[in-house]
C-alpha cells in the first residue's frame, strides 16, 4: 500500500522527469560530437575572446567584440572557462551550459504547470514529458534566456511585479529581441488590467516598468543609439524583411511557409479550447489570456506596420516572435486536454496523438496531431449524443418487435 501511495505521488513524477532528462542529455551529447554543447562559431568566438593575441584582426577585428552586448553570452562562457580552467576544453564546458540551461527550463516549466493546474498530475506529467521531448540540442544565449523567460511569465501569473521585472531585465542581456518580445507582451496584459478589468494600480505598472527598464537600462541606452545612428538603406531593411519569412512577416509566413503558420494558429486554437474546459474544471487563471492577447496584439502590430506600411522601424523588430508565450502555455493547455481524455478513458486516442506528435518531430506530424485534437475535441460530445440516439432508437425499435 506504501509503495502504490509513492508510485502514485508527485515525488515519483520529478524523478520521472529528472531520469528522462538525463537520458535525453546522454543520449543528445553521445549522438554528435556538436550536439548538447556550443554552437561551433560561439566557440570560434569566445576562444578569440580568450585568447585576443592570436587574432591580428585580418580574420576577426576583436574591436567587434569589445564591448559588444551582441557577445554577452560569449563574454560569460569566456569567464567561466577562464574561472574553472575550461580554456582548452570548451566542448565539456558546453554540455554543462546544456544540461543547466535546459534543466533549470524544466524546473519552471513544472512550477508553470503547478500554477496553471494545481493539483493534477496527468497534465504535469504529459506537459513535462513534451518539453523534454523537444529540447533542442543547442546551448545558447537564447536557451540560457529561456528559464528567465519563464520565470518572468511565472511571476507575472502571480502578479509579483517586482520579481517579474528582476527575471525580466537579464533576457535583454542575453537577447535583446526576447527582452522587447516579452517587455511588449506583459505591458499590454497590464494596461488591459489597467484599464479595463480595473484591478491593479497604475503604481503594478510603473513599478514593473521603471524596475524593469532600470535594470536593462545599459542595454537599452546601447541599442538605442545604435538604431539612433544607424545609416542601414531601405534595401536593406527590405531584403532582412524578405530573408527572414515567418519572423518578420505574418503574409510572408501565410504564402511562403504555411505549415509554419497555420502551426501557430492551430496552437492558439487548442490554446483556446483547452482554457475553455480548464476554466469549467476551475482552473482560471485569467493573467493566462492577457498574456496570450498581448502576444497576438503584437503580432497584428507586425503586421500592420511591418506587411502593410513596410516600416523600417518595426520590420526588424520581428514582433511575431513574441508568439512564442502562445505556444507555451498552448502545450500547457493541450496537455490539459490530453489528460482529460486520459481521465474519460480515451486511451486510444491519446496513444494514437502522442504517436502522432512526439515520434516524428515535424511540421506535417504536429500539424496533423493538432488537426486530429482540435476535431476530436469539437466534435466528441455531438459524436456521443448522436451515437446514444442511434442506440436509443435501435433500443425502441428492438422492442418493438419483440412485442410483435
Amino acid at each position: 500500500m506504501e509503495i502504490m501511495k509513492i508510485l502514485n505521488s508527485r515525488q515519483m513524477i520529478y524523478i520521472y522527469f529528472a531520469i528522462i532528462f538525463v537520458v535525453v542529455f546522454f543520449t543528445t551529447t553521445s549522438d554528435h560530437k556538436e550536439y548538447g554543447t556550443f554552437r561551433a562559431e560561439e566557440i570560434g568566438v569566445v576562444q578569440k575572446i580568450i585568447n585576443p593575441e592570436f587574432y591580428d584582426g585580418k580574420l576577426f577585428n576583436m574591436e567587434s567584440v569589445k564591448d559588444n552586448p551582441y557577445f554577452n553570452y560569449a563574454y560569460m562562457i569566456a569567464f567561466v572557462a577562464k574561472k574553472f580552467g575550461y580554456q582548452q576544453n570548451l566542448w565539456e564546458l558546453g554540455k554543462i551550459f546544456w544540461f543547466v540551461e535546459k534543466g533549470v527550463s524544466l524546473i519552471v516549466v513544472i512550477m508553470l504547470c503547478n500554477l496553471v493546474f494545481p493539483g493534477d498530475r496527468i497534465t504535469l506529467l504529459i506537459a513535462g514529458t513534451f518539453f523534454v521531448s523537444f529540447i533542442d540540442h543547442e546551448a545558447s544565449e537564447k536557451s540560457m534566456a529561456m528559464p528567465l523567460y519563464l520565470f518572468a511569465i511565472y511571476y507575472f501569473l502571480k502578479e509579483r511585479w517586482i520579481a517579474t521585472a528582476i527575471f525580466s531585465a537579464p533576457i535583454f542581456y542575453l537577447h535583446v529581441g526576447k527582452g522587447v518580445w516579452w517587455f511588449g507582451t506583459a505591458g499590454f496584459a497590464l494596461l488591459v488590467m489597467f484599464l479595463i478589468q480595473r484591478r491593479i494600480s497604475l503604481k503594478s505598472i510603473i513599478i514593473f516598468g521603471f524596475t524593469t527598464v532600470a535594470l536593462a537600462s545599459p542595454i537599452i541606452y546601447y541599442y538605442f543609439l545604435k538604431n539612433s545612428s544607424s545609416n542601414i538603406d531601405k534595401f536593406t531593411i527590405m531584403y532582412f524583411y524578405y530573408i527572414q519569412q515567418w519572423q518578420t512577416s505574418p503574409l510572408l509566413a501565410l504564402t511562403i511557409t504555411p505549415l509554419t503558420f497555420f502551426n501557430q494558429w492551430l496552437t492558439f486554437a487548442i490554446l483556446c479550447l483547452g482554457y475553455i474546459s480548464a476554466k469549467k474544471a476551475g482552473h482560471d487563471h485569467r493573467n493566462v489570456l492577457l498574456l496570450v492577447m498581448g502576444a497576438i496584439g503584437l503580432y497584428f502590430v507586425q503586421f500592420v506596420f511591418a506587411d502593410v506600411f513596410s516600416s523600417s522601424f518595426v520590420i526588424p523588430m520581428q514582433l511575431t516572435r513574441a508568439f512564442h508565450v502562445v505556444q507555451i502555455f498552448g502545450n500547457l493547455f493541450m496537455s490539459f486536454l490530453l489528460a482529460c481524455h486520459i481521465r474519460k478513458g480515451n486511451y486510444i486516442f491519446v496513444s494514437l496523438f502522442l504517436f502522432m506528435y512526439l515520434t516524428h518531430h515535424s511540421y506535417k506530424s504536429i500539424f496533423l496531431s493538432i488537426i486530429l485534437l482540435i476535431f476530436y475535441e469539437i466534435l466528441e460530445k455531438p459524436a456521443k449524443d448522436l451515437a446514444e440516439k442511434i442506440f436509443c432508437r435501435v433500443k425502441i425499435d428492438l422492442g418493438n418487435l419483440r412485442k410483435r
